[in-house]
C-alpha cells in the first residue's frame, strides 16, 4: 500500500513488568526490531499515541510509582517518532494536518485518567486541558475530514463488554458524553473515531442511540494478538461489521465527496470487508 501515514493505536510493544528505562529500553528494541515493523517504518510516516501496555498491563497513573512513569515515558519517546511539546514535553496530545482534507487528532486517553474520580460527578478520562483543547480544535478545523485516534473505543458496546466498561469512555460517562454532545451541537462534519485495543475489528455508530448516535468509530487488529471471540456478539443498527481476524486496516479519505472508504486486510493480504460512509 502507498500510505501517507500509519496510525499507531497503542499497545504497540508489551512492556509489562519493565521498571527501569534500560528495561523499557530492551523491550521497545525487541519490539520495533521485528521485520514488520522495520518495513513500515521505512515505508510511510507513522503517527502514534500510547495505551497501557507502553508501561504495564492496566496501567493506572494514579497507583504506578513516579519514578516507572517517567522511564516509560522517556523509552517511548526515545522511539517513537514524535515531535515533543517544548512547553510541555511529557504531553502527548496534538493535532497534525493534512492540507486541508483531514486533520488527525492524536488523543492521550491513558496516562491523564483518573480512575478514583469515577464515581463522581467529575469523571476525568482526559484531562480538564485536553478536552477543552479538543473540542476548542474540533469546532475550528477547516479540513473536511476531522479524525480522532483513540487508543480505547469510545462506541457503546453491548453485554460482555461491559465487564471492562471502566477501561474506557463509557466508565467515565459524563466526559464521553460531553465531548460526544459537542461534536454533536456544533454540528461538526467530517468527524470519524479509530480506536485498537480490544483485539477485533469493526465499524459502528459510537451510539445506539442520543449523543452520538449518527457519530461513525473504527477498530483495527489485532494485529498481531490473538483476536477477540466477543466480535461474533457485534451486530444489529448499530454495527455494520467485526471480525477477529488478524489485520490492518486501511482508510481513504475523498475531499470531493465528503465519503471516507474503509476496509480491512487479513495476514494473507486478502480484503475481509470494504465499507463507505458520507462524513462531511
Amino acid at each position: 500500500e502507498d500510505l501517507d501515514v500509519f496510525l499507531l493505536l497503542g499497545d504497540t510493544t508489551y512492556n509489562d513488568g519493565a521498571e527501569t528505562t534500560d528495561e523499557y529500553r530492551n523491550e521497545w528494541r525487541e519490539s520495533l526490531a521485528r521485520p514488520g515493523y522495520r518495513a513500515l517504518r521505512a515505508a510511510s510516516s507513522v503517527l502514534c499515541t500510547w495505551d497501557d501496555h507502553e508501561f504495564d498491563n492496566d496501567f493506572d497513573p494514579e497507583r504506578m510509582p513516579a519514578a516507572q512513569q517517567a522511564a516509560a515515558k522517556q523509552a517511548y519517546f526515545e522511539h517513537q517518532p514524535v515531535r515533543r511539546d517544548a512547553a510541555s514535553p511529557d504531553r502527548l496530545w496534538k493535532s497534525l494536518r493534512w492540507g486541508l482534507t483531514a486533520e488527525i487528532f492524536l488523543l492521550d486517553c491513558r496516562s491523564e485518567r483518573r480512575p478514583s474520580t469515577r464515581g463522581g460527578s467529575s469523571p476525568e478520562y482526559v484531562s480538564r486541558a485536553q478536552m477543552d483543547w479538543l473540542k476548542t480544535a474540533l469546532s475550528e478545523s477547516r479540513a473536511t475530514f476531522k479524525i480522532l485516534m483513540n487508543s480505547v473505543p469510545i462506541a457503546d458496546f453491548p453485554g460482555a463488554f461491559d465487564l471492562a466498561r471502566n477501561d474506557r469512555w463509557e466508565g467515565y460517562g459524563a466526559q464521553r458524553t460531553e465531548i460526544l454532545e459537542h461534536i454533536d451541537r456544533e454540528a461538526i462534519r467530517g468527524v470519524l473515531w479509530v480506536a485498537g485495543d480490544f483485539h477485533l475489528a469493526s465499524a459502528q455508530r459510537v451510539s445506539g442511540s442520543g449523543a452520538g448516535s449518527t457519530q461513525i468509530e473504527i477498530l483495527a487488529g489485532p494485529g498481531a494478538q490473538s483476536g477477540n471471540i466477543l466480535a461474533a456478539t457485534l451486530g444489529g443498527a448499530q454495527f455494520d461489521f467485526a471480525t477477529s481476524e488478524n489485520n490492518y486496516t486501511v482508510i481513504e479519505l475523498d475531499p470531493a465527496t465528503g465519503r471516507a472508504r474503509v476496509w480491512w486486510i487479513d495476514a494473507d493480504g486478502s480484503t475481509i470487508e470494504t465499507l463507505e460512509y458520507a462524513l462531511a
